[in-house]
């Protein structure tokens, strides 16, 4: 079922802490922290609403200069809650620029900024580029005691833990999950848009099945009606996050109130239990203390990061350790390489290649893909890992997939535009032989049997598929033992991995364009 948030780690796990939170279908997305942003691309942080600060620390708050750079000209407000003393930091920090092109004519950005004291928010201020950012006071908003944000799908609770200083930790709560099925809109010829949006504010809200819903072309219907027709409901999922806490019993008993049953954990990992000893003089978590907090919280994925740079020449002790402690049976003996960060990395990636183990480290870290988020058309790039098929499609005309619905796909469209049958393609001679698959004779040949591999039958189908412990769409060759597999990069960039039984994940990324000629 499609998750209407969905978290990951902005850096990798020894880099600064920090959940990208991506709210599919709502071009909407918060923070956890904000430390190096680096890895995001402008696109992803001017979707951000809210962003949630543990404590003040630099690798914590280091991108906030990048946020309201890019955030200065634009009229979307932005809200930025953190521990007490946090209003005065943020004022600091503006404060440090001069203002002086700004005036009543500038673009009304807002910056509003919250203190949580462990309970609730206890000050509330703000600033606004009009005003060249001078400070306004702001009523506190009428929340109940634990939450520092309250709307109609989700809560952020909060609770402050000690870290030598009070550092929050947060927990995002979605009311309830609404997907829609596109068949059976399709079966009762509703049309996609706005109206969908309010139908599933009004099933989140608790509305009557009386409640009339206006629905372009077709009037008023019933919410009851839509709702057990054309409505996918579940339970909101619980994403949990965690970092710069002393091991005490006192923080123990809140973390695991406030991960209790939660969906996603993400909880810091910093020192090895051979190390408590320093793990305690700094006030930080162990691995295995970790573990042991979201085993009994009963949290169903679990995620360590912040990791010490002390361990650099021993990778994978850390994931071991709480893999231990979360009772795994299988603990990963080395970490995957360093993520290169920067929000060129596609492009760095297609000019120098790199190795499978990254490309696979990359794949994980990226956020799933439901089946309905592919369908249109998308034009589509090899990425080298050394793989045989490194530059094949490319050499051979290929433009890109095209996706008309879930069991409608073109897997395999050619320079003109034309789709061609994966049955027919030699894979296993190119896996066999690619210098000769890549040689000049062979694009030759291949351009004159074109006509003969056209076909204008779908050839593939699409589904979420468990894969690397996540379940993200998938498509799947009806006539070829090939399973490409997507996440997402960006709201218009997709990284494919193609598994075929016997040969090496090939990688690839997809961008949402026209393939037609």
């Amino acid at each position: 079922m499609t998750q209407l948030v969905q978290p990951r780690l902005v850096n990798s796990t020894d880099g600064d802490p920090g959940v990208y939170l991506d709210f599919r279908f709502s071009r909407r997305a918060m923070l956890f922290d904000m430390g190096d942003l680096s890895p995001l691309t402008p696109r992803e942080l001017l979707r951000v609403s809210h962003v949630f600060v543990s404590h003040a620390h630099m690798d914590h708050v280091a991108g906030t200069d990048r946020l309201l750079r890019l955030r200065l000209h634009r009229p979307r407000p932005l809200c930025m809650t953190g521990p007490e003393g946090f209003v005065r930091q943020v004022e600091a920090r503006l404060d440090a620029f001069t203002w002086n092109l700004l005036d009543e004519t500038s673009t009304d950005f807002r910056l509003t900024v919250q203190e949580f004291n462990g309970s609730r928010i206890v000050r509330a201020a703000e600033f606004r580029a009009r005003e060249a950012f001078r400070r306004r006071e702001l009523a506190l908003p009428d929340l109940a005691e634990g939450v520092a944000l309250a709307e109609d799908d989700l809560t952020v609770e909060s609770v402050a833990l000690d870290h030598g200083i009070p550092s929050l930790a947060f927990a995002l709560r979605e009311s309830l999950r609404v997907n829609v099925w596109k068949t059976a809109l399709g079966e009762m010829d509703l049309p996609v848009g706005p109206w969908l949006e309010q139908a599933k504010t009004a099933i989140r809200g608790g509305a009557p099945d009386d409640h009339p819903v206006d629905v372009p072309g077709h009037g008023p219907l019933l919410l009851g009606d839509l709702r057990s027709q054309v409505f996918k409901i579940g339970p909101g999922q619980r994403i949990v996050y965690v970092t710069d806490a002393a091991d005490t019993e006192a923080n123990r008993a809140r973390i695991i109130r406030l991960a209790c049953d939660a969906d996603h954990l993400f909880i810091e990992t910093p020192f090895l239990d051979d190390d408590r000893d320093l793990a305690k003089a700094t006030a930080h978590l162990t691995a295995r203390a970790a573990g042991e907090i979201a085993c009994a919280s009963g949290a169903r994925r679990v995620a360590g990061f912040h990791h010490s740079a002390r361990y650099a020449d021993r990778p994978g002790a850390l994931e071991a350790e709480l893999a231990h402690a979360l009772g795994h049976d299988e603990v990963p003996q080395r970490t995957a390489p360093r993520l290169e960060t920067g929000p060129n990395w596609v492009r760095r990636w297609r000019r120098t290649g790199v190795s499978t183990e990254a490309a696979l480290a990359r794949f994980d870290s990226l956020a799933p893909v439901m089946p309905e988020e592919m369908f249109g058309e998308w034009r589509g790039l090899g990425l080298p890992t050394g793989h045989p098929l490194d530059g094949l499609l490319e050499h051979l005309g290929w433009r890109g997939k095209r996706f008309a619905g879930v069991d409608h796909i073109d897997p395999l469209v050619f320079e003109p535009g034309i789709a061609l049958d994966p049955r027919m393609m030699p894979v296993g001679i190119a896996l066999r032989w690619p210098r000769l698959a890549k040689s000049a004779p062979s694009r030759a040949v291949f351009r004159v049997l074109g006509r003969i591999l056209r076909t204008s039958r779908p050839a593939a189908r699409l589904a979420s598929v468990e894969f690397r412990g996540s379940p993200s769409a998938a498509m799947i060759y009806d006539r070829q033992p090939i399973v490409d597999h997507f996440r997402r990069i960006d709201e218009r960039r997709i990284l494919g991995l193609m598994e075929m039984r016997g040969a090496p994940p090939y990688f690839f990324f997809l961008t949402k364009g026209s393939v037609s000629g």
